[in-house]
Formats: C-alpha cells, structure tokens, sequence
C-alpha cells in the first residue's frame, strides 16, 4: 500500500516537473507603449516635415494617446493630424502668422 503511494505521489511530481517550462507560456506578451506608438511616431514625423509647428506626444500623455487613437488606420491618423493643423491655422490670426513666419515667437 505505501508502495502505491509513493508511486502515484513520484508519477504526480514528474508530470508537474515536465509541465512547468510550459507554464510561461500562456502569459501574453506586452509591448511597451513606446513600441505600441512606433508607428504613430513615424507618421508624425512624415507629417512634421511638411508643416510647423511639430507634433510631438508628451511621454505623460503616451497612453493617452494610444488609447485614443489605437483604432485608427495609420492613414486615418496621419488625415486626423493635417486636420487638427489646418484648423489650427485657420484661427490664426494674420499677427500670429507673421510672428511666427518671422521667428519671433520660439516654440522650442
């Protein structure tokens, strides 16, 4: 009767043995956001070489961000930020272009 025993606790203990390498692989992956905003990142660049002032993602707002726009297409995102600067620029009034076209007003 011991004999039974201590094989079916020696038979339980190598099969949880045999098992644990694979138990880390269940658990998902997580990308850190930086890597999450890789992409986004590379159209705010495309889209920074053709207007000023430059958009850029403030590191405590990078969850923000990501969230908001995650659901985006990369090209729905890169239309959303000339969006958001022509509307901006089309509130400017004629002083505020010419202080900035004249680099009065330093935005770095």
């Amino acid at each position: 009767m011991k004999n039974k025993k201590y094989m079916i606790i020696c038979f339980s203990l190598i099969i949880i043995m045999a098992a644990l390498p694979f138990a880390g692989c269940t658990k998902e992956k997580t990308e850190s956001i930086d890597a999450l905003l890789a992409p986004y990142q590379e159209v705010i660049d495309k889209v920074n070489e053709d207007i000023e002032p430059d958009f850029y993602i403030p590191d405590d707002q990078k969850e923000n961000v990501y969230n908001f726009y995650k659901d985006y297409t990369l090209d729905e995102f890169e239309q959303e930020l000339r969006d958001l600067h022509a509307d901006a620029s089309d509130k400017l009034t004629e002083t505020d272009k010419y202080i900035i076209d004249s680099d009065l007003f330093n935005l770095e």
